[in-house]
């Protein structure tokens, strides 16, 4: 399955990829297409270290103390 061609299709904003499916390769091709990419669900440390320097753009975790939340400026 191409995540990038059926959230296109779906005109979504975002997909939400499970840890398992997530790639390097994966999230540049869903943000070369302007879609936000979120993965769940990241709870060891490392993979949520590992995911942030894939640059995802939100982390869904049972352990939402272990993700530092990135801060939004107004």
């Amino acid at each position: 399955a191409n995540p990038t061609a059926w959230a296109l299709d779906a005109q979504a904003t975002s997909v939400g990829l499970a840890l398992e499916c997530l790639s390097a390769e994966t999230v540049r091709a869903l943000h070369a297409q302007r879609l936000k990419v979120v993965v769940y669900t990241v709870d060891d440390p490392s993979d949520i270290q590992w995911v942030k320097t894939l640059g995802v753009d939100g982390i869904v975790s049972n352990y939402p103390d272990r993700v530092e939340p990135r801060r939004v400026s107004h």
